[in-house]
């Protein structure tokens, strides 16, 4: 699992150092912390853009070249405080975006950086900026107000689904060693929706260096061409009341497989997930840590994909 923002120290900001800004990662110089009506409103500008969007992080005490992180300059510790932050977005943003995670880190001299983790608008989406009444919305690297059509759009997000899959390999206490083993991996679905999901149909693309096999029942299997490579591909349908909703927060263990690994490998792994008002595909990089923990970050290594038409189905479990 990807580390917690709210665990994050000075480590983590010098690994940022020479990252460029994407989607879901912008960086801010520590003058935008001051407590100014202007600066106020900007901030209200890019969190609500981040929700409005598919959430990130914004890293106040960067600066930042072209959209390239260049060093840690920080801000002074007397302005922009975690509870200053707060009071900022709630006044300045309707309806209040939930779930934000605000993280101080001091730096030597009497600095610190703030880092803030927004997560995507679902049951209060669109969130507006109230100091200008605008619907703003981030795009790539850049924000810009908000369409009608893509307002509607976005009001709908309360009545679908948001799904997602997480990784988990089952390791033993000798896994830490630099040597090939066979473990297990479960994959879990889970919704971050208010709103069940009765009806959801899944794609998992699995790296074929781990090498699946002994895969839990119900699920159909293949090949599929991505990023120009050949990848074992799992297919299989959620259907209601033949299976259990997918409700909000309750994480359900919907795949069991055998892998092989070697610890501190990157390895492929990416899926798509279908039901009614909602749909995604997600490309993630995994890498097995000596100690079992599972890291997953994202890539474009299978962007190329384009999910087959019908049904795989070369064997059935």
């Amino acid at each position: 699992m990807a580390k917690q923002t709210i665990d994050w120290t000075v480590a983590d900001l010098e690994a940022l150092i020479g990252s460029e800004e994407t989607s879901n990662l912008e960086f801010k110089d520590g003058r935008s912390l001051l407590n100014e009506p202007k600066k106020k409103e900007e901030i209200a500008r890019d969190v609500s853009a981040m929700a409005n969007a598919a959430g990130g992080i914004i890293v106040y005490g960067l600066h930042e070249t072209n959209g390239v992180a260049t060093s840690i300059a920080g801000c002074p510790a007397e302005y922009g405080k975690a509870e200053w932050f707060d009071q900022v977005i709630t006044n300045n943003i309707e309806p209040k975006v939930q779930g934000v995670v605000i993280k101080r880190i001091d730096l030597p001299e009497g600095k610190m950086a703030l880092v803030v983790e927004i997560p995507k608008a679902m049951s209060f989406a669109p969130h507006q900026s109230k100091p200008n009444k605008i619907y703003y919305r981030r795009y790539n690297t850049t924000i810009q107000p908000m369409l009608d059509h893509e307002v509607r759009d976005l009001m709908r997000r309360s009545t679908a689904p948001e799904l997602y899959l997480k990784p988990l390999f089952v390791a033993d206490a000798s896994f830490g060693r630099d040597v090939v083993r066979d473990v297990q991996m479960d994959i879990h679905i889970g919704n971050r929706a208010a709103e069940p999901s009765l009806y959801t149909d899944l794609d998992v693309m699995l790296d074929a260096a781990l090498m699946p096999q002994q895969v839990s029942a119900g699920w159909s299997i293949g090949d599929v061409l991505m990023g120009g490579q050949m990848v074992n591909h799992y297919r299989r349908w959620l259907i209601a009341p033949e299976h259990m909703p997918i409700f909000a927060e309750r994480e359900q263990k919907i795949m069991s497989i055998r892998v092989t690994v070697r610890p501190n490998t990157i390895y492929q792994l990416s899926y798509i997930i279908s039901a009614p008002g909602f749909r995604k595909v997600e490309h993630l990089g995994l890498t097995i840590n000596g100690d079992g923990r599972v890291i997953a970050s994202p890539t474009d290594l299978f962007s190329s994909f384009t999910p087959p038409q019908g049904r795989v189905a070369a064997e059935s479990f």
